[in-house]
């Protein structure tokens, strides 16, 4: 049996096709058979509830995706990009504030984006939302599976504590992290190193806010870069401010980094023909190789420099490789379930001598950064660091800084010494240090080789993320698909 609206909604409908059919323009904004026309007004209010006028074409601005409210048993959603709603049939109904119901009583699903606790009455009563969507059929979140095997650590801390970092040092030998405060707890496991890699300091935290950050100078040197590498696993949000630094300009002993083929061969001294040679340090490789120190024609060769090395996927994680007198930049993982937001500067940059060694050395290569979460944002103010460092000179330290451009080789502005190799970046090699002739009786000093650039990879669940204009990638960057589990 016909309601009276329903009736009166025919009859109208029914004049409106007469008077259509003796030449009358149809109305844009009526949407009485229930179909809008115009792209300007495409959803049918049919019972007003979204203006003071049933069955009225509106236009429509909303949050894509987002539940709007039910019509019985249909749910209105926004649609994907925020111009129009979409009707869905809710076969368990449709609970106003939650959109279509997902579970029967009693019961709690993974659907919609959320793991969702229905009530006795199989009503919604709490809804967790999953970053990475709902894991296949299971009533659990999708969950990520961090690089480098690092979900061990992150499954061995129940609830891990929200942190924020501000002005602290970290020493990832003991794990500690201290500021003008004093120490802050956070728990940390220490990773041994694998087969090419180094040993890394994994901390797991819950939402995070890191800024102005050091990793302080470790007791012991590894072969892989300056550091043991340092990594944060979180299960919320991460947000950088100001910096990480992961670099340190160090110089180790002579000869330490002598047996990897990505590290520089250190420089020599001798005393020939009444006078003294000193040639410089070949640079350290990462991405791409480091270059020849300067050799002394008829007396030594160039010192080699070292190859490239790594994987682009940074697993395993590590940093730079050294020249034969200065470390490499260190190696940083960041893996969250949620969103990654760098405002600030993550450096790995190649180390750089400091002249206590009675030597020139070569610029150590570029480091590893690695970022990984369900999204990853570069901002407008957002750095990240990993050139190789400039060779240095007689005396003479190679310049740096915290922009794409290369770190320049030293000048030693004399004729009896060579200028240092310029670290590279993603688009320009290392250069080689500059040689010289062999003149008896003379102290000579050649110039070190720059290092290679270092690696950025992120990795998110559709290998794309977004950066600002402004923002600086000096590294070699790839992106992979973010791992879950």
């Amino acid at each position: 049996m016909l309601t009276h609206h329903r009736i009166m909604r025919r009859l109208i409908l029914s004049l409106g096709l007469v008077l259509s059919g003796c030449g009358s323009t149809p109305n844009p904004r009526s949407c009485l058979d229930g179909t809008c026309t115009s792209e300007e007004f495409p959803f049918c209010d049919v019972d007003g509830t979204f203006g003071p006028t049933p069955d009225t074409c509106i236009a429509v601005t909303c949050e894509p995706n987002a539940f709007a409210q039910c019509r019985d048993d249909v749910a209105i959603t926004c649609n994907a990009v925020g111009t129009d709603y979409d009707l869905r049939e809710c076969p368990l109904g449709c609970q106003d504030g939650v959109g279509c119901r997902v579970c029967e009583p009693n019961e709690t699903v993974c659907a919609n984006g959320a793991v969702q606790t229905c009530d006795a009455t199989g009503n919604v009563v709490q809804s967790d939302a999953c970053p990475l969507g709902c894991f296949e059929a299971e009533a659990r979140c999708r969950d990520i599976d961090p690089s480098n095997g690092l979900a061990t650590y992150l499954d061995l801390v129940g609830t891990p504590p929200d942190v924020e970092l501000v002005d602290v040092g970290i020493n990832v030998t003991n794990g500690t992290i201290a500021g003008a405060n004093g120490e802050v707890a956070v728990p940390s496991f220490l990773m041994s190193a694998p087969q090419n890699g180094v040993a890394i300091r994994v901390f797991v935290v819950g939402r995070a806010l890191l800024r102005n950050v050091t990793v302080e100078r470790p007791t012991t040197l590894t072969a892989f870069g300056a550091h043991p590498a340092v990594a944060f696993v979180a299960t919320g949000d991460v947000t950088i401010e100001g910096s990480i630094r992961i670099t340190e300009y160090d110089q180790p002993a002579a000869g330490s980094f002598s047996s990897p083929t990505c590290a520089g061969e250190a420089g020599l001294r001798s005393t020939i023909g009444g006078g003294t040679q000193i040639t410089g340090s070949g640079g350290g490789g990462h991405a791409t190789a480091g270059a020849d120190g300067g050799g002394i024609s008829g007396v030594t060769s160039a010192r080699a420099k070292g190859a490239a090395s790594g994987s682009p996927s940074l697993v395993p994680l590590r940093g730079g490789c050294p020249s034969g007198w200065v470390s490499g930049g260190g190696a940083i993982q960041i893996s969250t379930r949620g969103a990654l937001h760098v405002l600030g500067t993550i450096n790995v940059h190649g180390g750089i001598a400091d002249f206590e060694q009675d030597t020139v050395a070569g610029g150590g290569a570029g480091g590893g950064i690695l970022l990984e979460g369900a999204s990853v944002e570069l901002g407008p103010e957002a750095k990240l660091m990993a050139k190789g460092g400039g060779g240095s000179a007689k005396f003479a330290i190679a310049g740096s800084s915290l922009d794409d451009t290369p770190s320049l080789g030293a000048d030693c502005g004399q004729s009896t010494c060579g200028n240092g190799g310029n670290g590279a970046t993603a688009t320009l090699p290392a250069g080689a240090g500059i040689g010289l002739t062999f003149m008896a009786g003379q102290e000579q000093w050649t110039g070190g080789g720059g290092g290679g650039v270092g690696y950025v990879r992120i990795n998110t669940p559709d290998a794309t993320y977004t950066k600002a204009n402004s923002s600086v990638e000096a590294a070699v960057v790839t992106t992979g698909n973010l791992r879950t589990r």
